[in-house]
């Protein structure tokens, strides 16, 4: 049984490094000549500042041999603001998100023991990168968990080796921007890659899957200011697939929310579940059909429940609407009270990671063969999505993920593909501060 269950974390993991991955090829060459914008593709736009080059020398770049001889190296990414003005590179090797401080990301040291992890923070404003810490074998992060809190960033890692049947150590890692240290908070052994976590108030709560005969998901919150853990929550599944299983935490600084999934012999519900707190549950309401509207609808009408299953990467709460976002195809928008549904989309459109005010956004120009199609960033206003074309320098580029800080500044990661070559490219926005947090 609990190769089983170590095998489809296995799986799992594969699939979310493949959804939120940011790995960034070498910066594209040639002299961009056309303005990011949020007004329409086709209007005339100047050329951007070119006061920093472009131009990388690979050899400063250390390489790692992994074990199948696949050679890993940091990959030259470069910054640009809203008006295409060159604001700096960094050589990242991971996922880059944007904090009130600057741009955090992980990457490979240039020179040394190639199982260290280095967590830097860079400041677009004056060029400046930082090595906050660093961690050693880091097998993978569930970076879509990813938050900030009292310029501190909270990651869930997993250290050893994820591809073996062994127990494997998940640990909440506390980046403490302002006193450049990176402190480890081991949880447990066994765990399941598939964890969420959120900022609630002064605390930091996270849920994942216990690898256990019965499945355990077991809910945390941690103290930072007592350095302290306890378990609120448990919630288990047993082997015939009869009890209750966590998708998905998140918080408004006055509530907390708990996307549920309970298994009956009559079928399965989704429920959305609000406490205070203090972890006292008010109220409990029944979301199974509005999430089953939006997968049939996406399906054509047919039978769409197997979704409901599904691991979940993105769970908002937020002005009396619920967004929902699985590992699968289906994304959601509904009205709680009235079940409105707002908007079904595919796997091509998602919502910003981070602990800044949500956007919403297609990716990959939202499967248009259009090399010139602007992407689209939403942004959610009560019960109406507002949309916003974006279109970088190169048309070409097409926006792959998204993050924003409390203060409202947002990055946005956008790549192009010309053969076998991936170029990436960043762009850090200080236009949003009405969005603050």
């Amino acid at each position: 049984m609990k190769k089983i269950i170590k095998t489809t974390a296995i799986l799992l993991a594969l699939i979310l490094c493949t959804c939120c991955s940011q790995t960034a090829a070498p910066a594209a060459t040639e002299k961009p000549t056309e303005k990011a914008s949020s007004e329409k593709a086709s209007e005339k736009q100047p050329e951007p500042d070119s006061d920093i080059s472009t131009d990388s020398d690979p050899a400063d770049i250390s390489s790692v041999i992994t074990d199948d001889t696949e050679v890993q190296k940091n990959d030259t990414v470069t910054i640009y603001d809203e008006m295409n003005k060159k604001l700096g590179e960094i050589h990242l090797k991971g996922v880059a998100t944007v904090t009130e401080a600057g741009i955090f990301y992980p990457a490979l040291p240039e020179k040394g023991d190639p199982s260290i992890t280095e967590y830097h923070l860079y400041d677009p404003d004056t060029g400046k990168d930082r090595v906050i810490g660093e961690m050693k074998d880091v097998a993978y992060e569930a970076t879509y968990a990813r938050c900030e809190m009292d310029g501190c960033i909270y990651l869930l890692v997993m250290t050893g080796n994820i591809m073996d049947n062994d127990p494997d150590p998940l640990v909440l890692v506390k980046a403490d921007l302002t006193n450049q240290t990176l402190t480890p908070y081991p949880i447990d052994n066994g765990m399941s890659p598939y964890a969420v976590m959120t900022p609630a108030k002064d605390k930091i709560v996270m849920a994942w899957h216990d690898q256990q005969e019965i499945l355990t998901d077991r809910v945390l919150e941690f103290d930072p200011a007592a350095e302290t853990m306890k378990e609120i929550m448990t919630y288990t599944l047993d082997q015939q697939e009869i009890g209750e299983s966590i998708r998905g935490l998140c918080s408004d600084g006055e509530k907390l929310y708990q996307l549920r999934i309970l298994f009956e012999k009559a079928g399965k519900k989704l429920l959305l579940d609000t406490f205070d707190l203090s972890y006292q549950k008010l109220s409990e309401t029944d979301i199974t059909s509005i999430v089953n509207e939006a997968a049939s609808e996406l399906q054509g009408g047919e039978d769409a429940s197997i979704e409901l299953q599904m691991p979940v990467s993105h769970f908002l709460v937020r002005e009396g609407c619920f967004y929902y976002e699985n590992f699968s195809m289906t994304r959601c928008i509904a009205n709680i009270e009235t079940g409105k549904l707002l908007l079904a989309a595919n796997d091509l459109f998602n919502a910003s990671i981070g602990s800044g005010r949500t956007f919403f956004y297609t990716i990959i120009k939202n499967g248009s063969d259009d090399e010139n199609a602007p992407d689209v960033i939403y942004d959610l206003n009560w019960d109406e999505l507002r949309a916003q074309e974006f279109t970088a320098f190169d048309p070409a580029y097409y926006l792959v993920n998204g993050s924003s800080a409390p203060d409202g500044t947002r990055l946005l990661v956008m790549e192009k593909r010309e053969g076998t070559e991936r170029y990436t490219i960043l762009y850090y926005l200080k236009l949003h501060p009405e969005d603050a947090v």
